[in-house]
């Protein structure tokens, strides 16, 4: 999968676990969002959004 490949090489853990359940929550919709769109850019949005709620973006966070 992208998003476990992606936390894999670039983030941790936590990352990939916090992305993998709102992968499973966006899945779970009816109708799901994820049935639309290209699977790289869905998991592209998912890991911004988790990292952007996390401040993984902000220039006062230490990088992993």
């Amino acid at each position: 999968m992208l998003i476990e490949k992606f936390c894999d090489e670039n983030l941790n853990e936590e990352y990939k676990e916090m992305s993998l359940k709102l992968c499973e929550k966006l899945n779970k919709m009816n109708p799901s969002p994820l049935l639309k769109g290209r699977s790289k850019s869905l998991a592209c949005g998912i890991v911004h959004a988790i990292g952007f709620v996390n401040f993984l973006f902000d220039s006062t966070t230490k990088m992993l």
